[in-house]
């Protein structure tokens, strides 16, 4: 996987002092970085994770969300699904 941080969910390049909030993200977090990475080598999933944000959390693609989770708990995750 390339560095994590070089992907940016933003279009183009942010102009100096240019601020983006993102509204209905989908995030996956674990308390665990061997458990993110594990997950990420799961076939079923991979192509849904954007990119990984930190050794902890990764960015879902939005239209993947609820196969995600189906595939997660078949898998024998229990994920929190928080609705906001």
């Amino acid at each position: 996987m390339s560095d994590p941080l070089s992907h940016s969910a933003h279009a183009h390049p942010l102009a100096p002092g240019e601020v983006v909030v993102h509204r209905n993200v989908v995030l996956l977090e674990t308390d665990d970085p061997t458990l993110l990475a594990e997950i990420q080598q799961d076939a079923r999933v991979r192509s849904a994770i954007v990119a990984q944000l930190s050794p902890q959390v990764a960015l879902v693609r939005r239209e993947a969300a609820a196969r995600f989770i189906e595939i997660l708990r078949k898998a024998g995750h229990t994920p929190k699904v928080h609705e906001t």
